[in-house]
């Protein structure tokens, strides 16, 4: 096995390992890596947009509506503000304008 061969993958392996037995951790990776694919998604869906409007500003509305659509699905799952910000470079003001959303349409 390469990790059993190269000891920086060895390392790697063993802190891959260690760090997924943290579900906090874990879930904070899911959810990053699904934000990610998701603002991928969205720059190609905004990039057609744009270029059939002949600008760029439909890939922009594509990726900063695909921002609050993860924003939220993180919100709807209790993750705090600070890690929301971190994965979806929203500000506070958004994200709070988000949950405000949510809360008014509990109501």
């Amino acid at each position: 096995m390469l990790a059993k061969k190269d000891e920086a993958i060895g390392t790697a392996v063993g802190r891959l390992k260690e760090l997924s037995r943290d579900e906090s951790l874990r879930m904070l990776a899911e959810s990053r890596q699904l934000a990610q694919s998701r603002l991928r998604g969205a720059r190609r869906e905004g990039l057609a947009k744009g270029l059939t409007m002949g600008r760029m500003e439909g890939w922009q509305e594509g990726r900063q509506e695909e921002k609050f659509e993860t924003a939220r699905k993180l919100l709807a799952i209790n993750l705090p503000l600070p890690t929301i910000q971190i994965i979806t470079s929203l500000s506070q003001d958004e994200i709070m304008a988000l949950s405000f959303e949510g809360q008014e349409r509990a109501n």
